[in-house]
This record gives structure tokens, C-alpha cells and sequence, in this order.
């Protein structure tokens, strides 16, 4: 139950998407703070989220020694993950260190894994709560990488995302491909799924003890 990726996700997403759509000068300076302060801690801890025992959380990491154990099977999302993060403090801030730490990065194989990301086998690998995750990184890479083979390294690895995800007819994943892209998101699927989603929010009781 402690902090992970799926919160530091969720964080450089929200804080791009107000960065760029919303936020005031006043708001954009809280960005950059708010930015920096969770950059510069994985940097100074060595790629990791360090809890308050001294010791990386179970699931916030992106470090080497991660990559060669455990983690090995994440390092396509994970490398996605903290290469993200990354792009994304530096398009903040202008900090040309997180730029520089990105570079870093690559030329250690951090983006050998990202066009295959999604795992689709085998079975206990199909983990959906990650698919949320990539698309919440794609859209901070996409929108920030200017480098023209990298953009096609995270497109193709968007693209076979999507058309894994796309049966499922989710909108929010829809609509990120479509923003990202300028393709064709199968928006009238998109928009039969929101019609369709109930708003009543009452838990119905269903009983199988027959």
C-alpha cells in the first residue's frame, strides 16, 4: 500500500495537462515547485521513490538494480515511466539537467523495452491498471520529445498499445490516441460508452447463492 507509479503517473499528467491548459503564471511557478521537488527526489535517490525507513517503496522504482531483478519484467513501462518524467520536468522548468539525465538514460538502455511495453502473454502478465499507466506517460512523452527517432520509438509503441486497447472502447484511452496522433479514435464508440455509462451511482445487490 505505499506509494508508487501509479501515483507519480498520475502526478506528472495532471501537472503537464494543467501546466499547459489552465494554469496561471502564479499556478504554472507551483507546477515547476511541485515538478522539480518529485523529479529532484528520484534523481538524488538514486531512480527510486525513498520512503521514510530509508528504503525504496515497493513499486517506485526505475532503477538498475530493479531492471536486472525483479523489476524486469516492468522495464518497458517503467523505462516509459521515468524517461516521461524526465521530458516532462524539463519542459516545466527549462532545467537543463533533467535533459541532460534523460540522455543519460537512453545510453543506458532505457528505451529498449518501450515499444513493447504492453505485455500480452502470458496470462498473468495482462495487467490492465498498467495499460492506465502507459497512456497517462504516452501523453507527457508525445506532447515533449522532439528528437525524431525517439518520437517514432514512443509512437510505435503507442500504436501497438492502442490497437491492443481499443476493443475495450474506453474513452479516455480513445481520446488520448486521437489527441496524440491527429488518427481516426473510433469516436462514435467512445461516445456510445459514455451515453451508456449509468449515473444513478446506486451499488445494485446481486446474489449467487442460488
Amino acid at each position: 500500500g505505499d506509494t508508487s507509479s501509479d501515483e507519480t503517473d498520475a502526478q506528472y499528467y495532471y501537472a503537464w495537462v494543467f501546466y499547459q491548459t489552465a494554469a496561471t503564471e502564479k499556478e504554472k511557478e507551483k507546477v515547476r515547485d511541485h515538478v522539480r521537488r518529485m523529479t529532484d527526489h528520484i534523481m538524488d535517490n538514486g531512480w527510486v521513490l525513498m520512503d521514510v525507513d530509508g528504503k525504496p517503496t515497493v513499486w517506485g522504482r526505475w532503477d538498475p538494480e530493479y531492471f536486472n531483478g525483479k523489476g524486469k519484467y516492468a522495464k518497458g513501462l517503467n523505462g516509459l515511466e521515468i524517461l516521461t518524467y524526465l521530458r516532462v520536468a524539463h519542459a516545466v522548468t527549462g532545467d537543463a539537467k533533467y535533459l541532460d539525465a534523460y540522455n543519460g538514460l537512453l545510453e543506458r538502455g532505457y528505451a529498449e523495452e518501450v515499444v513493447h511495453q504492453k505485455h500480452v502473454s502470458p496470462t498473468p502478465m495482462i495487467f490492465h491498471s498498467d495499460d492506465r499507466l502507459a497512456f497517462y506517460v504516452y501523453y507527457g512523452i508525445m506532447q515533449t520529445e522532439t528528437e525524431p527517432f525517439m518520437r517514432g520509438v514512443y509512437r510505435r509503441s503507442l500504436e501497438r498499445s492502442w490497437e491492443i486497447e481499443r476493443i475495450e472502447r474506453i474513452p479516455w484511452f480513445n481520446f488520448i490516441y486521437g489527441g496524440l496522433t491527429g488518427n481516426d479514435c473510433e469516436l462514435p464508440e467512445a461516445v456510445a460508452h459514455l451515453r451508456e455509462w449509468p449515473l444513478d451511482l446506486v451499488k445494485h445487490p446481486y446474489d449467487f447463492t442460488h
